[in-house]
């Protein structure tokens, strides 16, 4: 009832960033630099068009803040859920 998933915007990189580029990331083969963490969320968000899927933010509803992501992923070459 908090939250909503919805797909990502370019708003939404700033949270991604923060996510990607922190020493905890590690656990994530990071921390990746800000360039890299982009083209990491480019790349993710333009799955989107490729496969009609991809990452979702996760977003309180009363704020509209950003919280993180979820996604299933998929590479080239995977069957479609």
């Amino acid at each position: 009832a908090r939250l909503r998933l919805r797909a990502p915007t370019l708003g939404d990189f700033e949270p991604w960033a923060e996510i990607f580029t922190t020493p905890v990331s590690v656990y994530m083969d990071g921390p990746d630099s800000r360039h890299d963490a982009f083209v990491d969320f480019a790349g993710s968000v333009g799955i989107w068009l490729l496969r009609g899927h991809g990452p979702l933010a996760i977003v309180e509803k009363a704020s509209g803040t950003t919280l993180g992501f979820v996604q299933i992923g998929f590479e080239p070459g995977d069957e479609e859920p």
